[in-house]
């Protein structure tokens, strides 16, 4: 199977598949733009036809002529049933409906056309490359990023010439009243992934939520779209001033009340036995004030506070009486959080830095510890696997972050490529002063990763 496998160690293979790992996990977030959408097609291109020539050599046209046909179908609105019936019963994956992404077809005859022979290739063991290509395959395709509301939201046009459309992984329910529609939004797609799906985020979306509906109901949204150049659409739809609107759903009915096409003043639920079951008021399209919930006597259950948009308290009620309060953390909660929780750590930090500066300084040059050959090699092959896994277990508690199964493995991967060559140094060049030394550099590089979790998760939550 290595034998098989060594076309992976060439060069330019390696470093498509780098390009696509740190574009698919970091650019496309960081610095989204059609360049990083380009350029995952490009790489992965690249990488899936190398990947499976090299599984079946004496099959290359093959490999290129179905990988160039599933690629424009996989790019097409034909393999969305696919895609679908995939993500409801096995795992979400998804992908972008863009007609110019077939760009990425140009590599297959450079592909093709490069001499395996002649390229350099690289002293390393194919078969875990295999499987980190494998891993690229899968981690490129996950689902788009939702947001998902607790009841529907709602957004009010003048009829137009748009329908409803199926379009995964939004769940949209149009109605049509007198030359009216009312848009009931269960579920829609967003641009980029949030670190924390708080209030903040979700005011975010709402903002611009009938930009959003029009554009996605008009088959028109991607990752890149300008949500702007919908405002002239969204205002030909506008009806001017208040309206009045009882919605009947399944099994209850809401009482709707419209400015524009934002929902604003008094909203109201009933049931199908005209039980008051929510009221509460939205402004300019935000839960705003206090928001009560009702049990079947008609009594409060619940109510909820909101504050220009976001939750900041829940209260529970039992037979009239308020028997528990709730504070809700808002975003300006947990940035604050975050300060403190890096200023902490980084002062540990700087403790444990001192600490192995004087113990390297106040040693004389010869005074080592003195380990085997075996013994080294596994502290530097075992220990980046260990900082990480404790640094993922402290995390879990002292954090509010989180990350995917696909970040995860991606973030593992970066720990040991750096961590490695880190502790070969330590080992063979500045040396283990005393046998403390190795406890301080675990907590040393597990501080640090954790601290670089929770700065960069910090930078995500500020935008």
């Amino acid at each position: 199977m290595k034998q098989r496998l060594s076309p992976l160690r060439n060069s330019y293979f390696i470093l498509s598949l780098i390009i696509l790992l740190t574009n698919d996990f970091y650019l496309k977030y960081e610095y989204h733009s059609w360049i990083t959408g380009k350029l995952s097609d490009v790489a992965g291109l690249f990488v899936f036809v190398y990947f499976w020539t090299a599984i079946f050599p004496t099959r290359k046209n093959t490999v290129y002529i179905l990988s160039g046909l599933i690629f424009v179908y996989w790019k097409s609105a034909y393999s969305q049933p696919i895609i679908n019936f995939f993500s409801e019963n096995i795992y979400s994956i998804d992908r972008t409906i863009d007609m110019s992404d077939l760009f990425a077809l140009l590599v297959l005859p450079v592909a093709y056309l490069i001499n395996r022979n002649e390229c350099s290739k690289l002293k390393i063991d194919p078969i875990p490359l295999a499987f980190l290509t494998i891993f690229s395959f899968c981690a490129t395709s996950v689902p788009r990023p939702t947001l998902t509301f607790d009841q529907p939201e709602y957004v009010l046009f003048r009829s137009g010439d748009f329908e409803q459309v199926d379009n995964y992984p939004n769940e949209f329910k149009v109605y049509d009243l007198d030359g009216m529609k009312v848009v009931a939004i269960n579920r829609i797609e967003t641009n980029k992934r949030t670190a924390l799906k708080d209030d903040f985020y979700k005011l975010q979306i709402l903002s611009h939520m009938d930009l959003r509906v029009l554009c996605i109901l008009k088959g028109n949204y991607s990752r890149d779209t300008v949500l702007s150049a919908f405002k002239q659409l969204r205002d030909s739809l506008m009806i001017r001033g208040t309206t009045s609107i009882t919605l009947n759903l399944d099994s209850v009915y809401d009482e709707l009340n419209f400015n524009g096409t934002r929902l604003d003043g008094l909203f109201k639920r009933y049931s199908k036995e005209k039980k008051l079951l929510i009221d509460g008021r939205y402004r300019k399209g935000i839960q705003d004030s206090v928001w009560n919930f009702y049990d079947r006597k008609d009594e409060t259950s619940l109510r909820k506070h909101f504050v220009a948009g976001e939750l900041t308290m829940i209260e529970r009620f039992q037979d009239k009486k308020l028997v528990s309060t709730s504070e809700i953390k808002t975003r300006n909660d947990a940035i604050t959080k975050q300060y403190i929780l890096l200023t902490a750590i980084s002062l540990l930090l700087m403790i444990i830095a001192v600490r192995l500066i004087i113990n390297f300084r106040t040693s004389d040059k010869g005074n080592f510890v003195r380990m085997s050959t075996f013994s080294i090699v596994s502290q530097i092959l075992l220990l980046p696997t260990m900082i990480f896994t404790f640094a993922k277990m402290i995390s879990s508690f002292i954090s509010d972050s989180h990350s995917d199964m696909f970040q995860l493995l991606g973030h593992f991967m970066i720990t040991n490529i750096l961590l490695v060559p880190i502790l070969a140094v330590i080992h063979y060049g500045l040396k283990l002063r005393n046998r403390f030394d190795l406890i301080l550099y675990f907590l040393l590089f597990t501080l640090s990763l954790i601290w670089l979790e929770e700065f960069l998760y910090l930078k995500q939550i500020l935008v």
